[in-house]
């Protein structure tokens, strides 16, 4: 499991400039993923890539707990493929 994951779940329990940094974390990571799905289509609509990159930060975050908990590590491979079949972003704007 991912450690800012974990410190997510536990925000309200976190120092307020804790529970600031790991929010400012996720959404660094969400900006980042939007410039790179951005670069892979440029004529895509911003909302389009703003849609994939939240989808693909949810599943990388949320899949490991999941498989995790069902103590199956198969889930989280059978997600990420999933999610690679479901990146493709259309070139129209």
């Amino acid at each position: 499991m991912c450690l800012m994951g974990v410190l997510a779940g536990e925000t309200a329990a976190l120092p307020p400039r804790i529970a600031a940094e790991v929010s400012e974390f996720f959404e660094r990571n969400r900006r980042w993923l939007e410039t790179v799905l951005a670069r892979s289509a440029p004529k895509a609509r911003p909302q389009e890539i703003a849609d994939k990159a939240l989808l693909v930060a949810a599943t990388l975050e949320g899949e490991p707990l999941m498989a995790h908990g069902q103590r199956d590590r198969n889930v989280f491979e059978r997600a990420v493929n999933a999610l690679a079949d479901t990146l493709v972003i259309s070139s129209s704007g």
